[in-house]
Protein backbone atom coordinates (compact mmCIF):
# COMPACT_ATOMS: atom_id res chain seq x y z
CA UNK A 1 0.00 0.00 0.00
CA UNK A 2 1.11 3.54 -0.52
CA UNK A 3 0.10 6.54 1.53
CA UNK A 4 1.29 10.07 0.77
CA UNK A 5 1.97 11.18 4.33
CA UNK A 6 5.54 10.49 5.31
CA UNK A 7 6.67 10.44 1.68
CA UNK A 8 8.48 13.27 -0.05
CA UNK A 9 6.22 15.36 -2.25
CA UNK A 10 7.16 16.79 -5.62
CA UNK A 11 6.71 20.26 -7.14
CA UNK A 12 4.26 20.92 -9.96
CA UNK A 13 5.47 21.87 -13.43
CA UNK A 14 4.00 24.08 -16.15
CA UNK A 15 5.67 23.92 -19.56
CA UNK A 16 5.38 26.64 -22.23
CA UNK A 17 5.29 25.46 -25.84
CA UNK A 18 8.09 27.16 -27.75
CA UNK A 19 6.54 26.27 -31.11
CA UNK A 20 9.64 24.46 -32.34
CA UNK A 21 9.06 21.06 -30.76
CA UNK A 22 10.54 22.09 -27.39
CA UNK A 23 9.12 23.32 -24.09
CA UNK A 24 10.29 25.70 -21.40
CA UNK A 25 9.57 25.13 -17.71
CA UNK A 26 7.80 28.31 -16.57
CA UNK A 27 6.46 26.92 -13.28
CA UNK A 28 8.30 29.39 -11.04
CA UNK A 29 7.67 32.37 -13.28
CA UNK A 30 3.95 31.60 -13.59
CA UNK A 31 3.58 31.08 -9.83
CA UNK A 32 2.28 27.49 -10.00
CA UNK A 33 5.35 25.50 -8.92
CA UNK A 34 3.79 24.23 -5.68
CA UNK A 35 6.58 25.24 -3.31
CA UNK A 36 4.89 23.28 -0.52
CA UNK A 37 5.31 20.06 -2.52
CA UNK A 38 1.76 18.81 -2.08
CA UNK A 39 0.68 15.42 -3.39
CA UNK A 40 -0.79 16.31 -6.77
CA UNK A 41 -3.07 13.82 -8.51
CA UNK A 42 -4.77 15.57 -11.42
CA UNK A 43 -5.15 18.99 -13.03
CA UNK A 44 -7.06 20.74 -15.76
CA UNK A 45 -7.41 24.13 -17.45
CA UNK A 46 -10.81 25.84 -17.49
CA UNK A 47 -12.10 29.41 -17.54
CA UNK A 48 -13.44 29.68 -14.00
CA UNK A 49 -14.46 33.36 -13.95
CA UNK A 50 -15.66 33.75 -17.56
CA UNK A 51 -13.02 36.34 -18.48
CA UNK A 52 -11.87 34.52 -21.60
CA UNK A 53 -8.61 33.27 -20.05
CA UNK A 54 -8.09 29.64 -18.98
CA UNK A 55 -7.41 29.14 -15.29
CA UNK A 56 -5.71 26.17 -13.64
CA UNK A 57 -7.06 23.80 -10.98
CA UNK A 58 -5.06 21.03 -9.25
CA UNK A 59 -6.43 18.19 -7.11
CA UNK A 60 -4.07 17.22 -4.28
CA UNK A 61 -4.20 14.09 -2.17
CA UNK A 62 -4.46 14.74 1.60
CA UNK A 63 -3.41 18.37 1.13
CA UNK A 64 -5.24 21.55 0.06
CA UNK A 65 -6.30 21.77 -3.59
CA UNK A 66 -5.06 24.57 -5.83
CA UNK A 67 -7.08 27.03 -7.90
CA UNK A 68 -4.99 29.49 -9.94
CA UNK A 69 -6.63 32.47 -11.70
CA UNK A 70 -5.00 33.49 -14.99
CA UNK A 71 -3.88 37.13 -14.79
CA UNK A 72 -3.35 37.41 -18.56
CA UNK A 73 0.37 38.22 -18.38
CA UNK A 74 1.77 34.70 -18.17
CA UNK A 75 1.29 34.46 -14.41
CA UNK A 76 -1.42 33.12 -12.10
CA UNK A 77 -2.91 34.27 -8.81
CA UNK A 78 -3.45 31.65 -6.11
CA UNK A 79 -7.14 31.81 -5.16
CA UNK A 80 -7.31 28.35 -3.59
CA UNK A 81 -8.46 29.30 -0.09
CA UNK A 82 -10.28 32.47 -1.07
CA UNK A 83 -12.45 30.53 -3.50
CA UNK A 84 -13.19 27.72 -1.05
CA UNK A 85 -11.74 25.09 -3.37
CA UNK A 86 -8.75 24.24 -1.16
CA UNK A 87 -10.69 22.53 1.63
CA UNK A 88 -14.04 20.84 2.13
CA UNK A 89 -17.09 22.30 3.89
CA UNK A 90 -15.57 21.39 7.26
CA UNK A 91 -12.36 23.28 6.45
CA UNK A 92 -10.41 20.04 6.19
CA UNK A 93 -8.14 18.59 3.53
CA UNK A 94 -9.48 15.71 1.49
CA UNK A 95 -7.90 12.87 -0.45
CA UNK A 96 -8.69 14.49 -3.81
CA UNK A 97 -7.72 12.34 -6.76
CA UNK A 98 -9.86 13.00 -9.82
CA UNK A 99 -11.34 16.19 -11.28
CA UNK A 100 -14.47 16.85 -13.25
CA UNK A 101 -15.55 20.16 -14.79
CA UNK A 102 -18.98 21.07 -16.11
CA UNK A 103 -22.14 23.13 -15.66
CA UNK A 104 -23.76 20.86 -13.06
CA UNK A 105 -26.50 23.35 -12.14
CA UNK A 106 -27.26 24.36 -15.73
CA UNK A 107 -26.86 28.04 -14.85
CA UNK A 108 -24.10 28.92 -17.31
CA UNK A 109 -21.36 28.76 -14.66
CA UNK A 110 -18.53 26.27 -14.36
CA UNK A 111 -18.79 23.78 -11.48
CA UNK A 112 -15.93 21.67 -10.13
CA UNK A 113 -16.08 18.14 -8.77
CA UNK A 114 -13.24 16.28 -7.05
CA UNK A 115 -13.36 12.55 -6.43
CA UNK A 116 -12.30 10.79 -3.25
CA UNK A 117 -13.16 7.41 -1.77
CA UNK A 118 -16.82 6.54 -2.45
CA UNK A 119 -18.35 5.77 0.94
CA UNK A 120 -20.63 2.89 1.89
CA UNK A 121 -23.74 5.05 1.82
CA UNK A 122 -23.10 5.80 -1.85
CA UNK A 123 -22.84 2.08 -2.64
CA UNK A 124 -25.85 1.30 -0.46
CA UNK A 125 -28.11 3.37 -2.70
CA UNK A 126 -28.33 0.30 -4.93
CA UNK A 127 -26.80 -2.46 -2.80
CA UNK A 128 -29.20 -2.20 0.12
CA UNK A 129 -28.77 -5.76 1.35
CA UNK A 130 -24.98 -5.49 1.29
CA UNK A 131 -25.06 -2.20 3.20
CA UNK A 132 -27.43 -3.58 5.84
CA UNK A 133 -25.32 -6.67 6.49
CA UNK A 134 -21.98 -4.85 6.31
CA UNK A 135 -22.99 -2.18 8.85
CA UNK A 136 -23.28 -4.79 11.60
CA UNK A 137 -20.32 -6.90 10.47
CA UNK A 138 -16.82 -6.80 11.92
CA UNK A 139 -15.41 -5.29 8.72
CA UNK A 140 -17.36 -2.05 9.07
CA UNK A 141 -16.39 -1.79 12.74
CA UNK A 142 -12.78 -2.84 12.31
CA UNK A 143 -11.36 0.51 13.41
CA UNK A 144 -13.76 2.07 15.88
CA UNK A 145 -14.28 -0.76 18.39
CA UNK A 146 -12.84 -0.02 21.85
CA UNK A 147 -11.15 -3.42 21.88
CA UNK A 148 -9.00 -2.54 18.90
CA UNK A 149 -8.58 1.14 19.74
CA UNK A 150 -7.32 0.34 23.25
CA UNK A 151 -4.59 -1.80 21.75
CA UNK A 152 -3.51 0.45 18.89
CA UNK A 153 -3.58 3.57 21.09
CA UNK A 154 -0.85 2.00 23.21
CA UNK A 155 1.26 1.76 20.05
CA UNK A 156 0.51 5.39 19.16
CA UNK A 157 1.43 6.62 22.64
CA UNK A 158 4.64 4.63 22.88
CA UNK A 159 5.93 4.69 19.29
CA UNK A 160 4.02 7.38 17.40
CA UNK A 161 0.96 7.52 15.18
CA UNK A 162 2.93 6.65 12.05
CA UNK A 163 3.61 3.18 13.49
CA UNK A 164 -0.12 2.51 13.64
CA UNK A 165 -0.08 2.20 9.84
CA UNK A 166 1.19 -1.33 10.40
CA UNK A 167 -2.15 -2.23 12.03
CA UNK A 168 -4.44 0.16 10.17
CA UNK A 169 -3.29 -1.03 6.76
CA UNK A 170 -5.99 -3.62 7.37
CA UNK A 171 -8.19 -2.00 10.02
CA UNK A 172 -8.46 1.41 8.34
CA UNK A 173 -6.77 1.45 4.90
CA UNK A 174 -8.50 4.69 3.89
CA UNK A 175 -6.72 6.51 6.74
CA UNK A 176 -3.39 5.12 5.58
CA UNK A 177 -3.94 6.11 1.95
CA UNK A 178 -5.44 9.50 2.80
CA UNK A 179 -2.50 10.47 5.00
CA UNK A 180 -4.51 10.56 8.20
CA UNK A 181 -1.94 8.60 10.22
CA UNK A 182 0.71 11.25 10.60
CA UNK A 183 1.60 13.82 13.22
CA UNK A 184 -0.68 16.89 13.24
CA UNK A 185 -2.72 15.60 10.30
CA UNK A 186 -5.71 17.75 9.34
CA UNK A 187 -7.30 15.08 7.15
CA UNK A 188 -11.05 14.69 7.63
CA UNK A 189 -11.38 11.43 9.59
CA UNK A 190 -15.12 10.97 9.19
CA UNK A 191 -14.35 7.73 7.33
CA UNK A 192 -13.10 6.13 10.57
CA UNK A 193 -16.57 4.89 11.44
CA UNK A 194 -16.66 2.76 8.29
CA UNK A 195 -13.47 0.77 8.87
CA UNK A 196 -13.20 -1.59 5.91
CA UNK A 197 -15.67 -0.01 3.55
CA UNK A 198 -16.91 -1.24 0.15
CA UNK A 199 -14.26 0.69 -1.76
CA UNK A 200 -11.47 -0.86 0.28
CA UNK A 201 -11.94 -4.48 -0.73
CA UNK A 202 -13.39 -3.76 -4.16
CA UNK A 203 -10.48 -1.53 -5.20
CA UNK A 204 -7.82 -4.18 -4.60
CA UNK A 205 -6.20 -5.08 -7.90
CA UNK A 206 -3.62 -7.69 -6.95
CA UNK A 207 -2.00 -9.46 -4.01
CA UNK A 208 1.61 -9.00 -3.03
CA UNK A 209 2.16 -12.01 -0.78
CA UNK A 210 0.50 -14.27 1.76
CA UNK A 211 2.39 -12.69 4.64
CA UNK A 212 -0.62 -10.57 5.53
CA UNK A 213 -0.41 -7.13 7.14
CA UNK A 214 -2.10 -5.49 4.16
CA UNK A 215 -0.33 -7.51 1.48
CA UNK A 216 -2.37 -6.12 -1.39
CA UNK A 217 -2.15 -3.50 -4.12
CA UNK A 218 -5.05 -1.07 -4.22
CA UNK A 219 -6.01 0.70 -7.42
CA UNK A 220 -7.66 4.08 -7.86
CA UNK A 221 -10.99 3.94 -5.96
CA UNK A 222 -13.54 3.51 -8.73
CA UNK A 223 -16.98 2.08 -9.30
CA UNK A 224 -16.79 2.17 -13.09
CA UNK A 225 -14.32 1.95 -15.97
CA UNK A 226 -14.49 3.84 -19.24
CA UNK A 227 -14.88 2.31 -22.69
CA UNK A 228 -11.13 1.59 -22.75
CA UNK A 229 -11.14 -0.14 -19.38
CA UNK A 230 -9.52 2.74 -17.49
CA UNK A 231 -10.75 3.25 -13.94
CA UNK A 232 -12.90 6.35 -13.41
CA UNK A 233 -11.93 7.81 -10.01
CA UNK A 234 -14.54 8.29 -7.31
CA UNK A 235 -18.31 8.43 -7.61
CA UNK A 236 -20.23 8.44 -10.87
CA UNK A 237 -23.96 9.06 -11.45
CA UNK A 238 -26.13 6.05 -10.67
CA UNK A 239 -27.83 6.15 -14.06
CA UNK A 240 -24.42 5.70 -15.72
CA UNK A 241 -23.83 2.54 -13.68
CA UNK A 242 -27.25 1.19 -14.58
CA UNK A 243 -26.59 2.02 -18.22
CA UNK A 244 -23.25 0.18 -18.27
CA UNK A 245 -23.45 -2.59 -15.62
CA UNK A 246 -20.58 -4.58 -17.15
CA UNK A 247 -18.26 -1.60 -16.82
CA UNK A 248 -19.33 -1.32 -13.19
CA UNK A 249 -18.57 -4.99 -12.64
CA UNK A 250 -15.16 -4.63 -14.27
CA UNK A 251 -14.29 -1.91 -11.77
CA UNK A 252 -15.42 -3.63 -8.57
CA UNK A 253 -14.98 -7.37 -9.14
CA UNK A 254 -11.84 -9.48 -9.54
CA UNK A 255 -11.38 -13.24 -9.62
CA UNK A 256 -8.95 -12.99 -6.70
CA UNK A 257 -11.81 -11.90 -4.45
CA UNK A 258 -13.00 -15.53 -4.33
CA UNK A 259 -9.66 -16.99 -3.25
CA UNK A 260 -8.36 -17.74 0.27
CA UNK A 261 -5.27 -15.71 -0.55
CA UNK A 262 -7.42 -12.60 -0.84
CA UNK A 263 -8.52 -13.07 2.77
CA UNK A 264 -4.94 -13.85 3.78
CA UNK A 265 -3.84 -10.34 2.81
CA UNK A 266 -5.28 -9.19 6.12
CA UNK A 267 -6.33 -12.31 8.03
CA UNK A 268 -2.71 -13.01 8.79
CA UNK A 269 -0.47 -10.67 10.74
CA UNK A 270 2.84 -10.37 12.47
CA UNK A 271 4.73 -7.97 14.71
CA UNK A 272 8.20 -7.26 13.25
CA UNK A 273 11.14 -6.28 15.40
CA UNK A 274 11.00 -2.73 14.02
CA UNK A 275 7.59 -2.40 15.62
CA UNK A 276 8.08 -4.04 19.01
CA UNK A 277 11.85 -3.49 19.40
CA UNK A 278 12.14 -7.17 20.26
CA UNK A 279 11.80 -9.77 17.54
CA UNK A 280 9.50 -11.07 14.82
CA UNK A 281 6.34 -12.48 16.39
CA UNK A 282 3.47 -14.25 14.66
CA UNK A 283 0.27 -12.54 15.71
CA UNK A 284 -2.74 -13.70 13.70
CA UNK A 285 -2.57 -16.73 11.43
CA UNK A 286 -6.08 -17.65 10.33
CA UNK A 287 -4.91 -18.31 6.78
CA UNK A 288 -2.23 -20.72 8.00
CA UNK A 289 -4.83 -22.52 10.07
CA UNK A 290 -7.00 -22.90 6.98
CA UNK A 291 -4.03 -24.26 5.01
CA UNK A 292 -3.39 -26.86 7.68
CA UNK A 293 -7.03 -27.91 7.82
CA UNK A 294 -8.78 -30.62 5.84
CA UNK A 295 -10.69 -27.97 3.85
CA UNK A 296 -7.61 -26.69 2.02
CA UNK A 297 -6.60 -30.14 0.76
CA UNK A 298 -3.02 -28.89 1.03
CA UNK A 299 -1.98 -30.69 4.19
CA UNK A 300 -1.18 -34.41 3.75
CA UNK A 301 -1.17 -34.96 7.51
CA UNK A 302 -4.84 -34.32 8.22
CA UNK A 303 -6.70 -37.42 9.44
CA UNK A 304 -10.15 -36.41 8.20
CA UNK A 305 -11.01 -35.52 4.63
CA UNK A 306 -13.42 -32.95 3.22
CA UNK A 307 -14.25 -31.19 0.00
CA UNK A 308 -12.13 -28.18 -0.87
CA UNK A 309 -13.69 -25.13 0.78
CA UNK A 310 -12.43 -21.56 0.65
CA UNK A 311 -12.82 -18.95 3.39
CA UNK A 312 -15.69 -17.48 1.40
CA UNK A 313 -17.34 -20.90 1.15
CA UNK A 314 -18.01 -20.84 4.90
CA UNK A 315 -18.11 -17.16 5.80
CA UNK A 316 -19.94 -15.80 2.75
CA UNK A 317 -22.59 -18.43 2.15
CA UNK A 318 -25.46 -17.37 -0.04
CA UNK A 319 -28.81 -16.83 1.64
CA UNK A 320 -32.13 -15.24 0.74
CA UNK A 321 -31.91 -11.47 0.69
CA UNK A 322 -34.59 -9.37 2.39
CA UNK A 323 -33.66 -6.04 0.79
CA UNK A 324 -33.26 -5.11 -2.90
CA UNK A 325 -29.76 -5.68 -4.22
CA UNK A 326 -28.62 -6.05 -7.84
CA UNK A 327 -25.84 -8.31 -6.57
CA UNK A 328 -28.37 -10.98 -5.62
CA UNK A 329 -28.72 -14.03 -7.86
CA UNK A 330 -31.87 -16.13 -7.95
CA UNK A 331 -33.08 -14.50 -4.78
CA UNK A 332 -29.91 -15.20 -2.79
CA UNK A 333 -27.05 -12.95 -1.78
CA UNK A 334 -23.47 -13.76 -0.76
CA UNK A 335 -23.28 -12.92 2.93
CA UNK A 336 -21.58 -9.65 3.81
CA UNK A 337 -22.04 -10.38 7.51
CA UNK A 338 -19.00 -12.70 7.55
CA UNK A 339 -20.10 -14.55 10.71
CA UNK A 340 -17.22 -16.18 12.56
CA UNK A 341 -16.26 -16.31 16.23
CA UNK A 342 -16.45 -12.75 17.54
CA UNK A 343 -19.63 -11.94 19.46
CA UNK A 344 -18.10 -9.19 21.60
CA UNK A 345 -18.42 -6.50 18.90
CA UNK A 346 -22.09 -7.10 17.98
CA UNK A 347 -22.93 -7.44 21.67
CA UNK A 348 -21.17 -4.17 22.47
CA UNK A 349 -23.00 -2.21 19.75
CA UNK A 350 -26.34 -3.94 20.24
CA UNK A 351 -26.30 -5.57 16.81
CA UNK A 352 -28.72 -8.35 17.67
CA UNK A 353 -29.00 -9.64 14.12
CA UNK A 354 -25.23 -10.04 13.77
CA UNK A 355 -25.04 -11.61 17.23
CA UNK A 356 -27.69 -14.14 16.26
CA UNK A 357 -25.95 -14.96 12.98
CA UNK A 358 -22.65 -15.49 14.78
CA UNK A 359 -24.03 -17.72 17.52
CA UNK A 360 -26.05 -19.70 14.96
CA UNK A 361 -22.91 -20.09 12.85
CA UNK A 362 -20.88 -21.42 15.77
CA UNK A 363 -23.75 -23.66 16.82
CA UNK A 364 -23.68 -25.29 13.39
CA UNK A 365 -19.92 -25.76 13.72
CA UNK A 366 -20.41 -27.47 17.06
CA UNK A 367 -23.19 -29.73 15.75
CA UNK A 368 -21.21 -30.75 12.68
CA UNK A 369 -17.89 -31.09 14.54
CA UNK A 370 -16.01 -29.29 11.81
CA UNK A 371 -14.20 -26.88 14.06
CA UNK A 372 -13.04 -26.42 17.60
CA UNK A 373 -15.11 -24.35 19.99
CA UNK A 374 -13.90 -23.99 23.55
CA UNK A 375 -16.63 -23.53 26.09
CA UNK A 376 -15.99 -22.17 29.55
CA UNK A 377 -16.64 -24.88 32.14
CA UNK A 378 -18.63 -22.83 34.63
CA UNK A 379 -19.88 -19.38 35.51
CA UNK A 380 -18.22 -17.02 37.93
CA UNK A 381 -19.60 -13.93 39.60
CA UNK A 382 -17.74 -10.77 40.54
CA UNK A 383 -18.78 -7.52 42.16
CA UNK A 384 -17.72 -4.30 40.51
CA UNK A 385 -16.91 -3.02 43.98
CA UNK A 386 -14.15 -5.58 44.55
CA UNK A 387 -10.63 -4.35 45.17
CA UNK A 388 -8.57 -3.45 42.06
CA UNK A 389 -5.77 -5.84 42.93
CA UNK A 390 -8.18 -8.75 42.91
CA UNK A 391 -8.71 -10.54 39.62
CA UNK A 392 -12.35 -10.63 38.57
CA UNK A 393 -14.15 -12.36 35.74
CA UNK A 394 -16.72 -10.80 33.46
CA UNK A 395 -19.26 -13.06 31.79
CA UNK A 396 -20.07 -12.40 28.13
CA UNK A 397 -21.97 -14.51 25.61
CA UNK A 398 -19.34 -15.47 23.08
CA UNK A 399 -19.97 -18.92 21.70
CA UNK A 400 -22.82 -21.09 20.55
CA UNK A 401 -24.29 -24.07 22.32
CA UNK A 402 -27.06 -25.03 24.69
CA UNK A 403 -27.48 -23.91 28.26
CA UNK A 404 -30.23 -24.26 30.80
CA UNK A 405 -29.28 -21.06 32.61
CA UNK A 406 -30.09 -17.44 32.02
CA UNK A 407 -27.23 -15.07 31.39
CA UNK A 408 -27.48 -11.39 32.28
CA UNK A 409 -24.86 -8.74 31.51
CA UNK A 410 -26.01 -5.26 32.35
CA UNK A 411 -29.62 -4.96 31.24
CA UNK A 412 -29.37 -7.65 28.58
CA UNK A 413 -30.58 -11.18 29.29
CA UNK A 414 -30.02 -14.27 27.16
CA UNK A 415 -32.41 -17.20 27.41
CA UNK A 416 -31.84 -20.85 26.68
CA UNK A 417 -33.48 -20.43 23.28
CA UNK A 418 -30.71 -18.06 22.19
CA UNK A 419 -28.17 -20.87 22.63
CA UNK A 420 -25.80 -18.41 24.27
CA UNK A 421 -23.01 -20.06 26.24
CA UNK A 422 -21.14 -17.76 28.65
CA UNK A 423 -17.49 -17.15 27.96
CA UNK A 424 -15.38 -15.81 30.81
CA UNK A 425 -12.77 -13.12 30.31
CA UNK A 426 -10.29 -12.21 33.02
CA UNK A 427 -9.92 -8.51 33.70
CA UNK A 428 -9.58 -6.03 36.52
CA UNK A 429 -12.90 -4.55 37.74
CA UNK A 430 -11.57 -1.05 37.15
CA UNK A 431 -11.04 -1.83 33.47
CA UNK A 432 -14.67 -2.73 32.81
CA UNK A 433 -16.07 0.81 32.49
CA UNK A 434 -13.24 1.69 30.13
CA UNK A 435 -13.45 -1.42 27.93
CA UNK A 436 -17.14 -2.25 28.04
CA UNK A 437 -19.29 0.78 28.94
CA UNK A 438 -22.30 -0.87 27.27
CA UNK A 439 -22.10 -3.74 29.77
CA UNK A 440 -21.48 -1.51 32.79
CA UNK A 441 -23.36 -2.44 35.95
CA UNK A 442 -24.21 -0.31 39.01
CA UNK A 443 -21.48 -0.47 41.63
CA UNK A 444 -21.89 -3.48 43.88
CA UNK A 445 -24.26 -5.39 41.57
CA UNK A 446 -23.41 -8.93 40.54
CA UNK A 447 -22.52 -9.50 36.90
CA UNK A 448 -24.39 -12.82 36.85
Amino acid sequence: MCGPRGLAGEPDHLFHNNGDGTFTDVSEKAGVSDKRHYFGFSSTFVDINNDGKVDLIVANDSTPNYLYINKGDGTFQDASFFSGFALNQEARETASMGLAVGDYLNNGLVDLYTTTFPNAKYCGHCHQEALHQWRQALHSNSFRTPFYRTSVNILIRTKGIEFSRHCDSCHNPVAVLAGGLTQDSQVDRSFDKDGLTCTTCHSIQSLKSINGNGGFVMGIPAVMVDEKGNRIPGEVPYDEIMKYPKRHSMAVMKSIYRTPEFCASCHKANLPDTLNDYKFIRAFTTYDEWQQSKFSQRNPLTFYTADFTTCQGCHMKRAANTLPDPGAKNGTFASHSWPAGNTAVPFYYGFDEQLRKTTDYEYRLDRNSVGEIRFCPRQHTARLGSEPEQRARLVLPCAAGKTGRRLRVGNRQFEKSSRAIPCITRCSPRSWPRLLPAARLPRGENAV
